[in-house]
């Protein structure tokens, strides 16, 4: 699952480095990068966590994720999800967070379905 995991994660980092130069780079109303509640990990845990603000910040994956900016603060989310992915390996944990990257690829028929 891990190898998964990681082409997942490269082609997230393909996907951003071709988004549109139409999208703005890091807007007054950004909510990136997306800050972990260091409550929220230590008592929840890294997927709780994790799971939590990225909700916040791109949106319901069950209603399509939302990029609305290009830049700075889309490479900062990159090192949050890397991040997140080696602490869930190192927990030996089984909570899918390829679910919201995946659910990235899917906006506006971006990346590969």
């Amino acid at each position: 699952m891990a190898m998964y995991y990681e082409t997942v994660y490269d082609n997230l980092t393909s996907l951003f480095d071709t988004l549109p130069s139409s999208l703005p780079t890091s807007p007054p109303s950004s909510k990136l990068p997306p800050q972990l509640n260091a409550k929220d990990l230590q008592e929840e845990g890294v997927w709780y966590a994790f799971n939590k603000v990225m909700h916040a910040s791109f949106g319901d994956k069950a209603r399509g994720l939302k990029l609305e900016e290009r830049g700075a603060g889309l490479t900062k989310t990159l090192s949050l999800i890397k991040w997140c992915l080696k602490e869930l390996k190192k927990l030996d944990d089984s909570s899918d967070p390829v679910q919201y990257l995946q659910s990235i690829f899917d906006y506006r028929g971006l990346g590969s379905k």
